[in-house]
């Protein structure tokens, strides 16, 4: 069973002895009764309820009750052999047999994808999780044997054949190439010497006498290290040697990797014991493969033929081999999932025997975590187990009492599995802790939205969920492990984006979420693809309609709109044209849902849209802290710590009250009164929308005791400079003082209140402890005998009689 935390000490004892429980009698701590009796609340908002017990098998049950107990997958055991090692544990040879066989199923899995054609590998299937036997297992054992021998048979034989194919081809090239050198055209083109004088000027010599034994060396080298072996060769014989290289390449497979190899041939001539060394070493520093060629035509044409012939046997052999091949690997494609799962099960199952203590007598005594509600089925998983065995020693199961707190389990399901994993990648709550993963399937999906805000990528997001929640049982089945590890780059790169879907795949459901809520916030900031639509008609029209003067350029009249817009052309210059909401704007036709489109063509739009946004961002993020807060106050009422609510609680909701929901009222006030129209708003005189009070300067001078101007009008009737920056409700200056004062001496309390208490409760309990054993001292007729003078002692205190 796979729970959310881990135990990080060991519980109650580490000995290997075993603890029996008389019949009939329980220990059951406090803590485990109390959270029992409330275990028919809804595990979904709370964990579930868990409960200690100890499991007693006998050694040859034990692997059948274990492996029953595994696909149920309600029970977390306790290492009870932490101080070992791995290597000290009782099941440590059946561990080594499993990783061993793991490592042949790995090898052979390598050999299934780098095979050519390639094979895709398949998905294990955990929906059947029974334990093979271990008639099962010596038999697979003994099958992967075989089948590495064999294929590592066959890889070497694969080299040698591929190794010896290239090697064949490689000659039957230096031989083409020499021949053509060796032609009468050829020999006189590459030794004549043109633009000198004629042989008639000049004696000639022959370059290489007829007694002379190695006159040439022809190899072929990789075609990336041609010039520099022309360069390295050519000074390191001073000048004495003439290298010849093809000018065309060609290519041979790699006999491990198949990946095709670009070759060219070359020759050297020269003369003389000391340069054909040089040449030598020259060659095996630039690993170039040297190949006999006969001097002869006709014997470079009978060889040719006979590498001719024998590399169409080796090509026949290899294809040959590649198909029995490909038929094993087809086979094994299907059955290295099954042999991988049963290994895995074994491995699992031999991995929680060994936290499992055992005495002289055969028995294993384990403990381990259960669910409440699943105590029933764990009892009933080792009734089958301990039948499946054929034993006659039923297995014991009983409750331990315990004062360590229990491991969190949160029961899922597939929509709600990635909300859980969200809210646990930021911590995981204690035990039995209000679970905020149901209230985060709305929360989440929602602020995505509310920075997301566009309703057309919010269909496209909402069209890739609901493609992945309709295709669930499809994508199942061809879903491709990630764990598959090859050295084959295209595999890599095609495993990499089954591993990209993978993880879109497993987030369908919140990207559903997520593209719903999208659109509706898109609808509110009337945003699809960065544009507005208008649906109702806006409420803003152009209020520049009276009739301009006339001009030069035109003989009829126009609208004075019309008459700016010419001008302006005429004139180069940008035009802007402010509507003024007194005049342009009928408050009867507001647009009924959303932002009025008119904002999407305003010089001014990111200003007021922004402003919107960030507002209304503020009242739903301080609205979801607020939540959380009053999500921790049900804790502790259920933990019964009413310290906590009194130095936590209560002190974080008016620190919040104070400041931030004190915020959120400015903000909904704001929007509420303050408009574009001059009046009496609060009990001041408002000039207009040029003097709408600014929050967030606001907020900073609270915090500042900055001393503002009252209202927006100074004794003379003008209004002020910075009307914006003013107290706009009467005694605002008082109101906030008080706040700030609040929120402040909650601080010192949220920080040392339940310190202090906790030092005064501790206090308290250790006098309490050492009256009542002066007074049991003094029941017995004992003194007490104190030192005249202060003795520092490391043992417990000598009572003398």
């Amino acid at each position: 069973m796979s729970t959310t935390t881990s135990i990080s000490e060991p519980i109650l004892h580490q000995s290997a002895k075993i603890n029996l429980t008389p019949p009939g009698k329980n220990p059951i701590s406090s803590h485990q009764k109390k959270m029992s009796d409330k275990s028919d609340e809804i595990s979904m908002f709370r964990s579930e309820p868990m409960k200690l017990y100890q499991m007693i098998l006998v050694k040859e049950a034990a692997f059948e009750c274990v492996a029953e107990l595994g696909k149920h997958g309600n029970v977390q055991f306790i290492d009870l052999n932490a101080k070992l090692s791995l290597y000290s544990r009782s099941f440590v040879k059946q561990m080594r047999r499993c990783e061993e066989m793991e490592r042949k199923l790995r090898f052979l899995e390598k050999q299934v994808i780098t095979c050519k054609p390639g094979l895709d590998p398949k998905s294990i299937d955990f929906g059947d999780l029974s334990a093979p036997t271990q008639a099962e297992m010596i038999q697979l054992e003994h099958k992967l044997d075989q089948l590495e021998k064999e294929f590592l048979d066959l890889n070497n034989n694969d080299y040698a054949l591929r190794r010896n194919l290239n090697s064949s081809r490689e000659f039957l090239h230096v031989m083409k190439l020499v021949d053509e050198f060796f032609q009468v055209e050829m020999f006189s083109k590459s030794f004549g010497f043109g633009g000198l004088p004629s042989s008639n000027e000049l004696p000639m010599t022959p370059l290489l006498g007829a007694d002379d034994n190695a006159w040439f060396v022809a190899g072929v080298l990789p075609l990336d290290k041609k010039e520099s072996f022309e360069r390295v060769l050519w000074r390191a014989c001073r000048r004495t040697a003439f290298v010849r290289t093809s000018d065309s390449h060609f290519l041979v497979n790699d006999p491990v990797t198949l990946e095709p190899l670009p070759k060219c041939v070359f020759i050297v001539f020269f003369k003389g014991e000391s340069l054909r060394l040089i040449v030598e070493k020259v060659c095996d520093g630039f690993n170039a493969t040297q190949y006999p060629c006969p001097k002869s035509s006709k014997d470079r044409k009978m060889k040719m033929s006979e590498t001719e012939g024998r590399m169409n046997d080796l090509t026949v052999v290899i294809d040959t081999t590649q198909t029995h091949r490909y038929t094993i690997l087809k086979d094994l494609s299907y059955e290295l999932p099954i042999w991988l799962k049963n290994i895995q099960i074994q491995k699992s199952v031999f991995g929680v025997m060994n936290m499992f203590t055992v005495d002289t007598n055969g028995f294993l005594a384990g403990e381990c975590w259960i669910p409440a509600a699943a105590e029933e089925n764990v009892r009933q998983a080792l009734h089958d187990g301990f039948k499946a065995s054929g034993t006659e020693v039923e297995p014991i199961l009983n409750e331990l009492w315990t004062n360590a707190p229990p491991p969190t389990l949160h029961k899922t399901n597939k929509f709600t599995r990635v909300f859980q994993s969200i809210v646990d990648s930021y911590g995981v709550g204690q035990y039995r802790e209000v679970n905020p993963a149901p209230y985060t399937i709305i929360t989440f999906p929602f602020l995505f939205a509310i920075m997301f805000g566009d309703a057309a990528h919010g269909a496209i997001l909402l069209l890739a969920g609901l493609f992945f929640i309709k295709n669930e049982r499809k994508i199942e089945a061809k879903k491709i492990r990630d764990e598959v590890k090859n050295i084959n780059l295209f595999v890599k790169l095609k495993i990499m984006n089954f591993q990209i879907f993978n993880t879109f795949y497993g987030g369908r459901y919140i990207m559903m979420l997520m593209g719903l809520f999208s659109i509706y916030t898109g609808f509110l900031y009337n945003d699809a693809f960065a544009k507005s639509f208008n649906v109702f008609g806006s409420g803003w029209s152009n209020s520049y309609n009276t009739l301009g003067p006339s001009n030069f350029f035109h003989t009829y009249s126009e609208t004075q709109l019309d008459w700016w817009i010419a001008r302006a052309y005429r004139k180069k210059r940008e035009f802007a044209l402010e509507l003024v909401p007194e005049k342009s704007f009928d408050y009867e036709k507001t647009y009924p849902f959303g932002v009025d489109p008119i904002w999407n063509i305003a010089d001014n739009r990111l200003s007021f849209l922004n402003s919107m946004k960030m507002k209304a961002s503020v009242v739903i993020g301080i609205t979801q802290m607020t939540f959380g807060v009053f999500l921790s106050v049900l804790n502790h009422i259920h933990f019964k710590s009413y310290i906590d609510v009194i130095t936590n609680f209560i002190p974080q909701v008016i620190f919040l009250s104070c400041i931030f929901i004190y915020l959120c009222i400015q903000i909904i006030v704001k929007w509420i009164f303050f408009n574009v129209n001059a009046g009496d708003i609060l009990g001041y005189a408002y000039p207009g929308s040029h003097c709408a009070p600014s929050l967030l300067i606001g907020l900073i001078n609270m915090f500042m005791f900055k001393k503002r101007n009252e209202g927006y009008y100074d004794q003379d009737g003008k209004v002020y400079r910075n009307c914006h920056l003013g107290y706009w409700y009467p005694n605002q200056r008082l109101v906030e003082t008080v706040l700030i004062s609040i929120a402040v001496a909650c601080i010192p309390i949220m920080l040392l209140g339940k310190p202090l208490w906790v030092r005064f409760v501790t206090s308290k309990r250790h006098k309490l402890q050492e009256t009542k054993s002066l007074k049991s001292i003094k029941r017995n007729g004992t003194t007490v005998s104190a030192p005249t003078s202060p003795v520092v002692e490391t043992g417990p205190p000598r009572f003398v009689s």
